[in-house]
């Protein structure tokens, strides 16, 4: 993955994630090397007759533009077809391909860390594929996926599980920072991601047939299961999410689909899980299902915008106040009222919420505390903080 920092003729800056894998073999691996299926791999795959010949990811007939094997990833001598009904997998069992983005301003840093995880037989392969790299190249791959080859980057961190070992699932982490990025954003941050997961695990999904073209069943070697997380915080506590993009939910008998939205404090939550549930796609449906994948390739696309905030006296006086005593109740409960005011009620709670960790047995934070929660549609907590309010005398 590839993060690209565009800025705009309205000072926009674009932070977009590109996927470069079908270019990482060029630029990463310098001469063509062979990677044969792991061991899983091929008892997976069953037991053809001897005639037939498998070619791993690697071999001329392949190319090193897939990590994830089905049926057409793998060449068979002309004439010959795989046995499907040797391919067994238990109903339950997904191959999981996991990537987790986690985006943090801190110090006018931007802090970046990628998780790449890969169970069952997404794990094999690209297990399999590392150990045939140096341990220079492993890392290069690493950067080219996750975007840090920006001069501005500084790796931090990278770390890559035990590949030798059969039971260990496959684990990749990369953590880097960029210190020059805050001088580029202006006034807004705008952010924005797509179907990762899909290029990196099942880029099968880019190709499909064409229905017209499609005259037999279509086949997968397993079931496969794709998640995605990213967490992006705002460059500064200047900054507001402009509005938070709805979820998108797709469900059918062979895919589902589904990515939530959420806010935890400033930071953006992204939660994308994606189902191929059959290896099998009838004749009949192939065509609802080749609409479907296009739909969820579709929707899979997100943005969401920061914007910077005017700030006026009030709130200057009473932030600089908070930076010289964070502990100043009076300065807390204030800023959370002024807050409430212009119904920005997270920074409220968090205000609130900071102010009754330091004095829990004041009743009027635990009242506008529960104001707060209520306006969030929390009428739980809110409830349980008006409770307590009560209990401690305060009557507004």
């Amino acid at each position: 993955m590839k993060i690209v920092f565009m800025k705009r003729a309205n000072n926009i800056l674009l932070l977009t994630s590109i996927i470069l894998f079908m270019l990482i073999s060029s630029e990463v691996l310098g001469e063509n090397k062979e990677l044969h299926p792991s061991p899983e791999g091929m008892k997976l795959i069953g037991n053809f007759e001897s005639k037939n010949r498998l070619h791993g990811i690697g071999d001329e007939e392949c190319g090193l533009d897939t990590v994830v094997a089905s049926v057409r990833d793998v060449a068979f001598e002309k004439g010959d077809t795989p046995d499907y009904s040797k391919i067994i997998m238990p109903s339950n069992f997904y191959h999981q391909g996991k990537i987790k983005f986690c985006y943090k301003f801190k110090n006018n840093t931007l802090q970046v860390e990628m998780l790449l995880e890969g169970n069952g037989e997404l794990g094999s392969y690209y297990k399999s594929w590392l150990k045939s790299l140096s341990s220079i190249e492993q890392k290069g791959l690493l950067r080219k996926i996750s975007g840090a080859e920006h001069p501005d980057i500084i790796i931090k961190k990278i770390d890559i599980s035990d590949l030798e070992h059969p039971t260990v699932p496959f684990r990749a982490m990369i953590r880097f920072e960029n210190n020059e990025i805050m001088k580029q954003i202006s006034d807004v941050f705008q952010c924005v991601g797509g179907d990762s997961s899909v290029s990196l695990f099942c880029p099968e999904l880019y190709s499909l047939p064409e229905p017209d073209t499609q005259n037999n069943d279509y086949h997968f070697l397993y079931p496969i299961k794709l998640v995605q997380e990213w967490i992006c915080s705002p460059p500064s506590e200047d900054f507001e999410l402009e509005t938070l993009p709805k979820d998108k939910y797709v469900n059918t008998e062979i895919v589902s689909f589904f990515q939530k939205f959420a806010k935890d404090g400033e930071a953006i939550i992204i939660q994308v899980e994606f189902y191929l549930k059959k290896q099998k796609v009838e004749k009949d449906n192939y065509t609802q299902f080749y609409e479907t994948i296009q739909n969820v390739l579709k929707e899979w696309k997100w943005d969401f915008t920061f914007i910077k905030q005017k700030i006026d006296k009030q709130e200057r006086r009473l932030k600089a106040q908070l930076k010289k005593q964070p502990e100043d109740i009076k300065a807390l409960l204030t800023l959370s009222k002024y807050y409430l005011s212009r119904g920005k009620y997270q920074k409220a709670t968090t205000l609130l919420e900071k102010a009754v960790a330091i004095e829990s047995e004041k009743g009027e934070i635990h009242y506008y505390l529960g104001v707060s929660l209520g306006y969030q549609d929390k009428y739980k907590k809110a409830k349980e903080s008006f409770k307590k309010a009560k209990e401690l005398g305060y009557r507004p």
